[in-house]
């Protein structure tokens, strides 16, 4: 549950952040945006390695885990983003 409310708020707030940096600049400077919302997920990723670091990497906990992640990480496609394929990209056994 925990993954799941972390991943709803890391991911929600890159969403809003994005959504209102395209309201207010040019797309010609959505670069730097993209780079913020990668270092957010950097950091995601981070609390997340460190809190399944007890689970069992590939057990069934652990991927259901990745999998509500990576569903979170999905809302990003309505400010054009795609980054589920770098949800615990760092991880073992990703």
């Amino acid at each position: 549950m925990y993954i799941w409310e972390m991943a709803h708020v890391y991911f929600t707030l890159i969403q809003n952040t994005v959504q209102t940096f395209q309201l207010c600049f040019p797309q010609a400077m959505m670069s730097a945006c993209v780079h913020w919302a990668k270092v957010e997920l950097e950091a995601f990723n981070t609390v997340m390695a460190r809190q399944l670091s007890g689970t069992e990497r590939g057990g069934e906990q652990w991927i259901r885990c990745l999998d509500a992640a990576r569903t979170h990480a999905g809302k990003l496609s309505e400010v054009g983003l795609d980054f589920r394929d770098l949800v615990g990209r760092e991880m073992a056994g990703v």
